[in-house]
């Protein structure tokens, strides 16, 4: 699989490696790359690369092939995807001279940093888990996953999930700020619905 990754920063330390959540890019980590930047460099720590590579079909990330992505169930899902993400996460930080990383992940950008840590426990120095479980999807919540997949690719739509721009009980002042909304709200609207597909399949499986 081919990643585009965004470099906030380079350097010749452990990279951090951001992974973005689902159903937008690594835009979500703008802000926070930003003032990790200001707070190391405040503490005097020694320049570390700050990575954040789309997930497959996520931003202008390349949409896998059917042979990239693997087998795939009867119902759709891809069930090798999430495993040969995970090794393309870890072939971009070899390829790049580093043996390990500290892997960030927020909510399904959780699931990847997880499998990298089961597939590839050497490449890790640290994991940061943000918002995110460890534990399958229920049965309800795999077959909805798939449903929305079916939908943006026959409709050609990011539809259903844009949702995830509208604040819910309990979310945080942040997440209920107008700017916030429409900011969220563009980056669903700038994602293609075949790449929104490919990754709820990828979760699905």
């Amino acid at each position: 699989m081919e990643l585009n990754t965004t470099i906030y920063r380079d350097g010749e330390g452990i990279p951090v490696v951001l992974v973005h959540a689902f159903p937008i890019d690594h835009h979500l980590w703008d802000d926070c790359a930003a003032e990790l930047i200001v707070r190391a460099n405040a503490a005097g720590l020694p320049r570390f690369p700050i990575w954040a590579p789309d997930m497959p079909g996520a931003g202008e990330g390349p949409i896998p092939t059917a042979e990239q992505t693997g087998a795939a169930a009867q119902d759709g899902a891809y069930t090798e995807a999430l495993d040969r993400m995970a090794d393309a996460y870890v072939d971009l930080i070899r390829k790049a001279g580093f043996t390990k990383a500290i892997w960030v992940g927020l909510s399904m950008g959780g699931y990847l940093v997880l499998d990298i840590q089961r597939l590839h426990p050497e490449a890790v120095a640290g994991l940061a888990l943000c918002d995110t479980k460890a534990d399958a999807d229920s049965a309800a919540s795999r077959a909805n996953r798939l449903h929305i997949a079916d939908i943006c690719e026959t409709e050609h739509t990011v539809d259903p999930v844009m949702h995830f721009a509208e604040p819910q009980p309990g979310d945080s002042t942040i997440k209920r700020a107008p700017r916030f909304i429409r900011q969220f709200t563009g980056w669903i609207q700038a994602q293609r619905p075949e790449g929104v597909a490919w990754r709820e399949r990828m979760a699905a499986g």
